[in-house]
């Protein structure tokens, strides 16, 4: 076995076994295309462990942050593929094969350590301005270099694509924010908005807390709402990405669009813990991706509007 076969395999386990939601979708993929994503999500992954190791000080993680960022660059910049162990031969191989921007990288750890720098318990971000560029450091990146992978039909522009794939990739990291305010808040991390919090006139612990109810309530569906927005305003993305991968998008924004859905019918969800998906949902949203008709090539011009 190759050290590249080898390498993708381990990337595929990766994913299968600490992704939640991903798998399910990424393994649509055809391959090559589904191997560099397995690579993706596996340096996504090593990354977001070193930065929240709760057994390594803040000061450990940020070193360990800067050192994993200089094997990543060994790897991209050709100097060393195995800088990152058998995950970093998949990952030159992917950005060989496909046109994966290099800030893709830099931001995503950019990303990482501000949440390193947040104050324990205290709202981070002031607007939801401010929170939407935090989450097109570490939500949008994945969007754009998953587009960069699956490609995009003929004619579709890619600057537009690029756009809407920062769009989605908001919309996601807001689902996940709403879905994990509690956990965020026991680790203590807090991503809504000071504005946010002032506006519906609680504070932090109150909304891990869920009291007042009415106020938490209110709350979680504005901002439920504002990443609703940002899943309407990027529906076009799936007019334009290759028609082979459509169906990959397309249940990954089902699985979390679907998250996001129990929450807005429900929002004291958010107050009890993590919202999840049964197998069985997960499952059933997969299924009816590939029944779905693929959009046709003659809808490419509603996508460039």
């Amino acid at each position: 076995m190759s050290a590249l076969v080898e390498a993708r395999a381990h990337c595929e386990s990766v994913t299968r076994e600490r992704a939640r939601h991903f798998y399910l979708g990424l393994r649509l993929t055809p391959r090559p295309r589904r191997d560099a994503l397995f690579a993706l999500y596996a340096w996504m992954r090593e990354a977001d462990d070193i930065a929240d190791d709760p057994h390594e000080t803040i000061g450990a993680r940020r070193a360990a942050l800067d050192a994993f960022a200089e094997r990543t660059a060994s790897v991209l910049d050709d100097r060393d593929a195995t800088a990152l162990g058998a995950m970093g031969v998949s990952l030159a191989d992917a950005c060989a094969r496909y046109p994966i921007e290099r800030d893709v990288f830099t931001m995503t750890l950019e990303g990482l350590r501000a949440d390193l720098s947040q104050p324990t318990g205290e709202a981070v971000y002031a607007d939801d301005a401010a929170l939407d560029a935090y989450c097109r450091r570490v939500g949008s990146t994945v969007g754009r270099a998953c587009v960069a992978i699956w490609g995009l039909r003929a004619h579709a522009d890619a600057g537009r694509a690029s756009e809407l794939a920062v769009d989605r990739g908001i919309a996601f990291q807001r689902t996940n924010i709403l879905r994990d305010i509690r956990e965020d808040f026991e680790t203590g991390r807090v991503y809504v908005p000071a504005s946010v919090l002032a506006a519906h006139g609680l504070t932090p612990s109150e909304l891990a807390a869920w009291s007042p109810a009415g106020r938490c309530a209110a709350l979680v569906r504005a901002q439920a709402a504002y990443a609703r927005e940002r899943y309407e305003r990027s529906r076009a993305l799936e007019l334009m990405i290759a028609p082979d991968c459509v169906r990959v998008l397309r249940t990954m924004t089902g699985l979390y669009e679907t998250i996001l859905s129990r929450i807005e019918r429900d929002p004291s969800r958010v107050g009890r813990g993590r919202v999840r998906l049964s197998k069985p949902r997960k499952l059933a949203i997969v299924a009816s991706s590939l029944v779905q008709p693929v959009p046709r090539a003659g809808m490419r011009e509603r996508a460039r509007a």
